[in-house]
């Protein structure tokens, strides 16, 4: 999303939007509230695991945002076809059995 879209949906200037990314300036709580609305992320989506030990793993990574903000966009049938082949690699990759499938 462009910077001059996320500014007028939150109501602020691109250069504020900018300055928000850069770190010149701080974001209030509302703020990133209506960025992680906007944007169709829970405001944790800007947080790493603060102090889970969990350093890398994929909550942490933007990887893993871009993933999740890909499956928020999905029809119910592509995420499922989405999950069924995030878990066949996980399969093939040893990560343990599969998730068996939702009855209809």
């Amino acid at each position: 999303m462009a910077q001059t879209v996320l500014a007028q949906r939150i109501g602020v200037t691109f250069q504020q939007v900018q300055k928000y990314e850069r770190g010149a300036n701080r974001v209030a709580a509302s703020t990133l509230f209506s960025i992680a609305k906007v944007l169709d992320l829970p405001v944790t989506a800007f947080f790493p695991a603060a102090g889970s030990g969990t350093s890398g793993a994929l909550t942490e990574t933007e990887d893993a945002l871009e993933l999740r903000l890909i499956y928020s966009r999905l029809s119910p049938r592509a995420r499922e076809l989405f999950l069924a082949t995030a878990r066949a690699f996980g399969a093939q990759e040893g990560e343990g059995p599969k998730r068996p499938k939702k009855r209809r």
